[in-house]
């Protein structure tokens, strides 16, 4: 039994050799095919025979776990690349992305203040206004006015109304109820 590098993931260390450069292989050659002919060391005979072969390998659960696996590591990495080449742009003032690489530099570090407007909107609308919107509303719609709202909008109710004393206040102290 051969032992299997430390660096290689779960799934990476499930598959033989020949599928591991594979899977490493799809990531470097332009088709799937030529990663397949590489990693088996199979002549290219029969085109279709070769191709039905990679297409079952490539949907296999086992080497389609290892590829997943091999995208976040190398995902990993691609982040080194993606800093030094931002670094690269920051210390080239002439570069036509200098100013855009600086301020995303700075907004990534919190070095940049948000901005922060506020804005204060006061509208006032009177019963009368409310009602109108609501008669043009339902009109529109064909609706009964009577019906969405309740009531007759436009009859005036009049009543009698009585004014009540305020209440007496409260005598009592707490610690008679105590």
């Amino acid at each position: 039994m051969t032992s299997q590098p430390q660096y290689l993931g779960a799934a990476m260390s499930k598959l033989s050799i020949q599928e591991q450069t594979f899977v490493c292989l799809l990531f470097s050659c332009k088709t799937a095919i030529e990663a397949y002919e590489k990693a088996f060391g199979t002549a290219p005979a029969d085109r279709k025979s070769l191709a039905s072969k990679c297409s079952y390998l490539s949907h296999t659960r086992r080497i389609t776990d290892a590829i997943r696996e091999e995208d976040a590591a190398r995902m990993v990495l691609l982040g080194t690349k993606a800093q030094q080449a931002l670094e690269a742009i920051v210390e080239n003032p002439q570069h036509q992305d200098h100013f855009k690489a600086v301020k995303l530099s700075r907004d990534d570090a919190g070095m940049t203040r948000p901005v922060q407007k506020e804005i204060s909107v006061k509208v006032e609308i009177t019963q009368a206004e409310k009602v109108q919107r609501i008669r043009q509303w339902a009109q529109a719609k064909g609706l009964d006015i009577v019906k969405l709202l309740g009531f007759d909008p436009g009859e005036v109710t009049d009543a009698e109304f009585t004014e009540l004393p305020p209440p007496e206040p409260d005598v009592h102290d707490l610690a008679e109820l105590l």
